[in-house]
């Protein structure tokens, strides 16, 4: 297995603007009030943004992984394979702390529900509980770091995933699914589990490395 070869620092530009992201967000965690920093953050409100944030979520989904792994399997195996172990193997993780380690960690709505002056979006459905850590953090830092390693060559492709997972990831404080920490730690999870499955299987699935008919018919011979 060429482990050293996969550990090779892939898609170092995605890499730095994770680790620029989290240092701020660690920072903001370590000396802000959670409570009082998401209600700043939801104080930042408009029709547009409660669009845009209302659906751009959906890219967090664990709906959107599954299909997008299994339509990129068509084009390449090895690719959607990646995407469809990290993850599986991150939500798996996530719901563990979710459910059974940190049970009782409450979402924002349970605490402003009854706050007048708090913004909430109109026929949007908020959750209360199981808010640590985002389940949809951890979904989109999975998928895009995968993508940006695959397109590792390519600058924009990485600067494009990276924004975008921070994005997808914000959405979740915007529409206060979730606290900003419980985002930062979705993040990480999501990131090295993607990351630790590339390492791991991507030197391995190198017969994998194609479009699903030829894959298929290499096993027909």
């Amino acid at each position: 297995m060429k482990v050293k070869d996969s550990m090779s620092s892939p898609a170092l530009w995605f890499q730095q603007g994770i680790r620029i992201f989290w240092l701020i967000g660690i920072a903001l965690i370590l000396f802000t009030d959670k409570f009082d920093f998401h209600k700043k953050i939801n104080s930042f409100h408009s029709l547009l943004l409660d669009f845009f944030f209302r659906y751009l979520t959906h890219l967090g989904d664990g709906l959107f992984a599954v299909v997008l792994g299994l339509i990129i399997v068509i084009k390449n195996v090895r690719l959607g394979i990646l995407i469809c172990v990290s993850y599986i193997g991150s939500a798996l993780f996530t719901q563990l702390l979710k459910q059974v380690i940190f049970p009782h960690n409450n979402r924002p709505y349970f605490f402003f529900k009854n706050d007048s002056t708090f913004h909430f979006i109109e026929n949007f459905h908020y959750h209360s509980h199981h808010s640590f850590p985002s389940g949809h953090a951890t979904s989109c830092f999975a998928i895009f770091t995968i993508l940006a390693y695959h397109f590792s060559s390519k600058i924009t492709s990485q600067i494009l995933f990276i924004i975008l997972a921070i994005i997808v990831g914000l959405s979740r404080v915007y529409l206060s699914q979730h606290f900003f920490q419980d985002v930062i730690a979705g993040s990480m999870i999501g990131y090295f589990f993607a990351h630790f499955s590339w390492v791991f299987l991507h030197s391995n699935l190198e017969k994998f490395n194609a479009p699903i008919g030829s894959v298929w018919g290499s096993f027909k011979k």
